[in-house]
């Protein structure tokens, strides 16, 4: 048999695995029986405590410990150079690549998947489904392990720079199997029915394409400088990979910023068009005073005719006594309270939409505060017909004084002054957070509105409006102050359920089923999908490295050097958010930057535990599921929407 003959094995076999893997993805489920445009009809989410997130994280480090005698004697690199020699055969150039393969990472990953298997409510064949996922991606690492051989041999890269590179490619085999596992496992909201009419902006994919090239060069460089400096011997050098993972976002968006440049608001002549806020209450009456005191002190300063809506969801305490006491007192705005029965925040803000008058609509949550100029920003956005959101710099209430409040302002900080003014530059801003949101009414209302039955209703809307091709904007001179969890209790059921609306979004507008060509919807795709599935992994890789390199006896002494290597690959993010808060006026808070590694802890594990909330499939018969694959599936009929041409909104 020839060396092609070999390396077309291979490949075939990479080929099949990775389509096995993305199928799924291409397939439309029957979860959802809603209209695919407001309503969204699957089952409710179940409620998950501690126990069985700890139940994960034990089981799981127990079972890397476990695998980890598979690391001793190199048996899965010897297998790895055995088929790379196949097609190679510089049998001492392969043998060195394979050698500093680390099998760290890998057992990490199979061993989640196994006792995720274990932890989600789910019936027996659906374990052994999930469970399947595991050996799918033993087979997909072990061809990539082998092609990554013979590529690095070929290339003549330094074996650290092929070790960096290889687990850079595991996690993205990691990041595709996973999504699979969730698109298959769980019941999720069908693709949105509302065509996209923005069109293919190549510009911009060029744009993000080259600085994805350019993020990963510079971060291989950086960690491979960093792995040489520090000493870090192979079954601890995944740490290398995976922490400098985070950092390509990190670098693409520096590189965004400075390639690119910010957009303008346009010269309004101190026009102020008339504004309507809509808030939906429910069981707000220790928060909802401030928030209207607020906005009417907005309207002063603003200066033009602010109407303010109040739907009162059925609220069960003094809400609705509270807010019309509160809008008795308006110096400026308009107040109009609405009392309704509880349907939900989303029939809430339906039920405020359309009761909204004005182009310009304003959402404020009940439990925020907006700065006294919020709105005299708006009119200059808004001038421009292109334009249809514009969100704000989000802070953290300035009154509180605890861990989360101080790790919600630093979060703040590098995801609104940072990264979505970054994705800004290209159109790619996915989500403007229901806190803050000023959106034009007209289109909005053709959309449907506020999608109700799922979560992540505020990034569903800056989707669509995405999709009929206004551009989305944020403003960091907009400053708003939200109230932020007390307890972990708070903190937990808040970022469960953030959590899950991003798997909620990810499958209603993956750009596979629901299509859309600008990087709003697939780069959204991407990052969504790497960033939460590797947030499930994280926790473990900060135990896990540690644990491995003590159990090792050849590797105990590198454990010091592994924290060293924590420190230095976390830098750059302190340095971007350092750089932040002193640009934003927040200097003197940053001593407080010691309570971002717990911070970011807790919202790993709430992203795991936003994944066991959400209800399970059964699993359909093998004759029945055959079945239902050969059969032709009828398409959810494509919502066109036009433009609303009085808004003067931009042409496809």
């Amino acid at each position: 048999m020839t060396a092609a003959v070999y390396l077309l094995s291979v490949a075939g076999m990479l080929v099949a695995a990775l389509a096995v893997c993305a199928a799924p993805l291409r397939r439309r489920q029957l979860d959802d029986a809603g209209d695919g445009r407001a309503t969204v009809l699957i089952p409710k989410p179940r409620s998950v405590g501690l126990v069985r997130v700890g139940v994960f994280y034990v089981v799981s480090s127990l079972l890397i410990c476990v695998l980890a005698g598979l690391r001793h004697g190199g048996l899965y690199q010897h297998a790895v150079a055995q088929l790379a020699a196949l097609v190679d055969h510089r049998a001492l150039a392969i043998d060195a690549y394979a050698s500093r393969i680390s099998v760290d990472l890998r057992l990490i990953v199979m061993a989640n998947i196994t006792v995720f298997a274990v932890v989600i409510r789910a019936s027996a064949m659906r374990r052994l489904v999930v469970l399947g996922h595991a050996v799918l991606f033993a087979i997909i690492v072990f061809c990539v392990d082998a092609a990554g051989c013979v590529v690095a041999s070929t290339l003549r890269l330094t074996t650290q720079a092929s070790s960096i590179v290889g687990s850079l490619a595991i996690l993205v085999v990691a990041v595709i199997v996973m999504l699979r596992l969730i698109s298959t496992t769980f019941r999720l909201p069908g693709p949105t029915a509302v065509a996209d009419r923005r069109g293919h902006h190549w510009s911009e994919t060029v744009l993000l394409a080259v600085g994805a090239l350019v993020a990963v060069v510079v971060v291989v460089s950086l960690v491979d400088l960093v792995d040489t400096l520090v000493g870090l011997t192979h079954p601890t050098a995944f740490l290398v990979a995976f922490m400098g993972f985070p950092l390509l976002f990190e670098v693409l968006f520096a590189f965004l910023l400075l390639s690119t440049r910010p957009a303008r608001p346009g010269a309004t002549c101190h026009d102020r068009p008339p504004l309507t806020t809509i808030t939906p209450a429910f069981n707000e009456e220790s928060t909802i005073t401030r928030t209207l005191e607020a906005i009417d002190a907005a309207a002063v300063s603003y200066g033009g005719v602010v109407t303010v809506i109040v739907v009162d969801d059925g609220s069960h305490d003094a809400t609705r006594e509270v807010a019309a006491r509160a809008m008795a007192s308006f110096r400026a705005a308009e107040g109009r309270l609405v009392v309704a029965t509880h349907g939900g925040k989303a029939a809430a803000l339906n039920k405020a939409l359309s009761l909204a008058e004005s182009d310009i609509v304003v959402r404020v949550d009940a439990d925020v505060v907006v700065a006294k100029d919020a709105f005299c920003h708006l009119p200059g956005w808004f001038a421009n017909p292109s334009v249809g959101m514009v969100g704000a710099l989000a802070l953290p209430d300035p009154r509180a004084r605890s861990l989360y409040a101080f790790g919600r302002l630093f979060e703040c900080l590098l995801g609104f002054a940072f990264a979505r003014v970054a994705l800004q530059r290209v159109d790619a801003v996915n989500c403007i957070p229901g806190t803050f949101t000023a959106f034009r009414g007209d289109p909005a209302r053709h959309v449907g509105g506020f999608v109700s039955g799922m979560n992540g209703e505020d990034s569903d809307l800056t989707m669509l409006l995405g999709r009929l091709g206004y551009q989305v904007i944020v403003d960091t001179r907009i400053r708003t102050y939200e109230d932020v969890p007390r307890t972990l209790r708070e903190f937990r059921e808040q970022r469960v359920r953030w959590n899950r609306a991003g798997v909620h979004i990810l499958a209603r507008h993956s750009p596979l089923l629901a299509g859309g060509g600008s990087p709003r919807t697939w780069f959204f795709y991407i990052r969504s999908a790497a960033v939460r599935v590797t947030a499930v992994f994280r926790p473990f890789v900060f135990v896990t490295g540690l644990e491995l390199s003590l159990l090792d006896p050849a590797t105990r002494s590198v454990a010091p050097r592994v924290l060293v290597f924590y420190l230095v690959a976390a830098v750059p993010t302190l340095l971007i958010v350092a750089g932040l808060a002193v640009r934003f006026g927040f200097g003197r808070r940053l001593g407080w930057l010691v309570v971002w590694f717990p911070f970011t802890l807790l919202r790993r594990m709430a992203a795991l535990e936003g994944l066991l909330t959400m209800p399970t499939r059964s699993v359909a018969p093998i004759r029945a599921a055959l079945m239902a694959y050969h059969t032709p599936r009828l398409a959810r009929p494509v919502v066109a929407l036009s433009r609303v041409r009085s808004q003067g909104a931009p042409s496809s």
